[in-house]
């Protein structure tokens, strides 16, 4: 039976965070003419999630699927093929939606029936007993660390070059009648590549497909101590300049700007790192490529 939507949740070892996220989940606000499904997948899940899991069945219409496969993308793919919803939410496991979050979304989609996608506001959310300042991250380098979203307060159709993160994104089921999410993208484990609901959305745009800016449909997104360490930063700059790589499908290739800033050493150093780590892996599949030739 078709419904109306199918949120889509990925989970890999975080059953703290995957139970709050549930739990706001579990306090949507939904019109009795809604119909709908929570698709959850756990991703080589080895923690308790799949306890938190069965925690929430009685609470919410929850399908839970067990994946060995790691990798965010093949976990979504997966998540698609069992989604019986005409509008796919996606989110993740280490936030906290509003209560209106699937109307909002809904709603969008009733009022721009020839738009293909949407996405919606990102806050960062300082977990708690955590008093850091994360001004020294207002920057637009770091919105993908903090997953921070704000194209401002205005309902509007997306700009080119403009994209969603994919813990606030919703398409259309059909469009994954031509595309996927790249397995060659996305999170693996601890290793933190992304770019997977980027290409996506360049996919998207290529065909023209109109994308939508909601600001209504809001989330916030919990940011834990570990994730502004140095090491974490560097991990993730690291997997950002490896996902640019293999996202660029031409020369010359476009190189992400090299900034040292004085005073700054954590935008020096992901600025460094990210470069670096683009530079290696344009090289690595241009090797590659030859051999492949060859």
């Amino acid at each position: 039976m078709k419904l109306d939507v199918s949120v889509i949740l990925c989970s890999h070892n975080r059953a703290e965070s995957l139970e709050r996220t549930l739990e706001s989940l579990s306090r949507l606000q939904i019109q009795e003419s809604l119909s709908w499904e929570l698709i959850l997948v756990l991703n080589g899940a080895r923690d308790h999630s799949s306890i938190v899991a069965e925690k929430f069945s009685g609470k919410l219409p929850l399908q839970c699927y067990h994946l060995k496969v790691a990798g965010l993308s093949v976990a979504r793919n997966h998540a698609i093929q069992a989604a019986r919803g005409r509008l796919l939410l996606f989110t993740d496991d280490d936030v906290e939606v509003d209560p209106l979050w699937v109307h909002s979304l809904w709603s969008a989609h009733l009022r721009y029936p020839q738009a293909h996608y949407f996405g919606g506001m990102i806050e960062p959310y300082l977990d708690k007993n955590m008093s850091m300042d994360i001004s020294r991250f207002s920057e637009s380098l770091f919105d993908g660390l903090l997953l921070r979203k704000n194209l401002g307060s205005q309902e509007r159709a997306l700009n080119p070059g403009e994209t969603f993160f994919g813990a606030n994104m919703a398409f259309l089921y059909e469009v994954f009648h031509w595309f996927q999410f790249r397995a060659e993208l996305g999170r693996v484990g601890t290793r933190l590549l992304s770019g997977e609901e980027t290409e996506l959305i360049q996919q998207c745009q290529e065909r023209n497909w109109i994308g939508i800016w909601i600001p209504d449909a809001k989330i916030k997104h919990w940011i834990g101590r570990e994730r502004l360490s140095i090491p974490y930063i560097l991990t993730y700059f690291w997997g950002l300049g490896t996902s640019l790589a293999r996202m660029e499908k031409k020369d010359p290739p476009r190189y992400p700007p090299l900034k040292f800033k004085t005073g700054e050493l954590t935008h020096t150093l992901a600025s460094a790192v990210l470069f670096f780590s683009y530079c290696f892996e344009r090289s690595r599949l241009k090797v590659q490529e030859v051999f492949i030739r060859k």
